[in-house]
């Protein structure tokens, strides 16, 4: 290259670049390029995720359980069980000790824990009062309850009810949800936990086994969630409601998908393949 043709502006940007590299041949940080060598050495250090079992064996092998950092989305029809199976995982988690947390938007504290047996209530923390319905009192809350309780759990219920209607009604909708999805990633990776996000299909009735599709406002839910249950019931031929499917529509750890029958009894999910229950 011939520098005397370049104008100063030209050179002294040269300059600057220059200097930009030089700089970060040195950089050191958390967040720098390093060599696959590296990397394999600085995985070796990192602490084992703590695995998250559940009663519903089949299910929890093609998981291989839950691990701190994911975004779980439940999702199925109006009234077919999605609370109900968080409240079984509830259950499971407290005979492990591990501390759960409740962010039950549609009923207050009262509802909330009068959907549990009585004779067996797990133990959780809830908020005593549901303040705001956004993100932003979300996370201080999750914050709160990491600090005082070492909570390794999060459930809301539901995601709707992190999302303001009017800030909606001059929007994307699609794109508000898959920011508020991006945010409750970066928040259960930040606080190690494992949140589990319950969200509606479009369609309160179904006539086919649901899938990502049918999840309801925005194709963001399926994409940045890290494992998605769907619970539904399909009509038999009949015009019945048959049994009870919980279904593994993605499974980004471990990339098995499938179904289980599943029965209700006490207020728990079971797979209906057990005998002893």
């Amino acid at each position: 290259m011939d520098l005397r043709n370049l104008t100063t502006k030209q050179l002294e940007k040269m300059k600057k670049h220059g200097e930009i590299l030089e700089t970060l041949r040195d950089y050191k940080g958390s967040d720098r390029v390093v060599r696959v060598a590296e990397a394999l050495e600085f995985i070796k250090n990192l602490p084992i995720a703590e695995k998250i079992d559940i009663r519903l064996p089949l299910i929890n092998k093609d998981l291989d359980g839950f691990r701190c950092g994911e975004l779980v989305v439940v999702s199925g029809p109006t009234g077919m069980g999605k609370t109900t199976l968080l409240q079984s995982f509830t259950y499971d988690f407290a005979k492990q000790n591990i501390p759960c947390t409740w962010f039950s938007y549609e009923v207050g504290v009262r509802d909330l824990v009068s959907r549990f047996s009585i004779n067996e209530i797990p133990t959780f923390t809830l908020p005593l009062e549901t303040v705001e319905s956004n993100f932003k009192w979300l996370r201080q809350r999750v914050w709160e309850s990491v600090a005082k309780y070492k909570t390794k759990v999060i459930f809301v219920d539901h995601l709707h009810y992190l999302l303001d209607m009017n800030y909606l009604a001059k929007v994307n909708t699609s794109l508000a949800i898959g920011m508020l999805m991006r945010d409750l990633k970066k928040l259960a990776i930040e606080a190690d936990i494992v949140i589990f996000l319950v969200s509606h299909l479009a369609k309160t009735k179904i006539e086919a086994e649901p899938d990502l599709d049918d999840i309801r406002d925005s194709s963001f839910i399926g994409q940045e969630s890290d494992i998605v249950l769907v619970v539904y019931r399909v009509k038999d031929s009949t015009g019945r409601y048959d049994k009870s499917w919980l279904k593994i529509a993605k499974n980004r750890r471990k990339g098995t998908i499938g179904r289980v029958p599943i029965i209700l009894r006490d207020g728990k999910f079971y797979e209906e393949s057990l005998q002893t229950l």
